[in-house]
C-alpha cells in the first residue's frame, strides 16, 4: 500500500513539474534519482523473493519513466545550448 501512495504523490508532483518543465529541471533530476533508487531497491527485494513478480513488473514501468525523464533532461540541455550559441 505504501508504494502505491508514493507513486500517487510522485505522480501529482510530476504533473506540477510538467506545467513548466524548463523551470523545474532540477526537480526532474531529483525525480530521476528517486525512480532509479526505487527501482534498484525493489529489484533487490525481488531477487530475494520478498516482492512478487507482478509488483516488480509494475516497478519496471518506473524504470521506463526514468529513461523518459533522462530524455527530457537531455532535450532541455540541448535546447539551452542552441539558445546560447
Amino acid at each position: 500500500f505504501f508504494s502505491f501512495v508514493i507513486v500517487f504523490v510522485f505522480g501529482v508532483g510530476y504533473y506540477f513539474i510538467s506545467r513548466d518543465v524548463e523551470r523545474n529541471r532540477d526537480i526532474i533530476k531529483l525525480g530521476l534519482v528517486g525512480k532509479i533508487a526505487f527501482f534498484l531497491m525493489v529489484f533487490s527485494y525481488w531477487q530475494k523473493g520478498d516482492v512478487s513478480t507482478i509488483a516488480f513488473s509494475l516497478v519496471f514501468g518506473d524504470a521506463i519513466f526514468s529513461m523518459l525523464f533522462a530524455q527530457v533532461l537531455y532535450t532541455l540541455k540541448n535546447r539551452v545550448k542552441s539558445a546560447t550559441a
